[in-house]
């Protein structure tokens, strides 16, 4: 990641306890949030949810991602594709991991 805009984003997180589809048990529950005062009456809606700095939500699914990326693709690169939700922009650059 090189840019957050604005750099109070946060994003939701939950910790999925069936990973045989990770679009339905995580990323549908992934949203962003343009700082913590914006989460609230979500996550009151959400329960058993929490909500993280992006970057520190990006430094806990990278690892973990990019081992089931490797698993259908081992030469596999990110895209750099940024992604925008609720007022929130995230770009991320181009990385590797060995």
């Amino acid at each position: 990641m090189h840019d957050i805009q604005p750099a109070t984003a946060v994003v939701s997180l939950v910790t999925p306890g069936d990973m045989t589809s990770v679009r339905s048990a995580f990323c549908n529950h992934v949203d962003f949030f343009a700082s913590p005062d914006a989460a609230p009456d979500w996550l009151a809606e959400h329960p058993g949810m929490s909500v993280l700095p992006v970057a520190d939500a990006y430094q806990l699914g990278h690892p973990l991602t990019q081992r089931l990326l490797d698993a259908r693709d081992p030469g596999h690169r990110s895209s750099g594709r940024g992604c925008k939700n609720n007022g929130v922009t995230v770009l991320s650059g181009r990385y590797t991991c060995d």
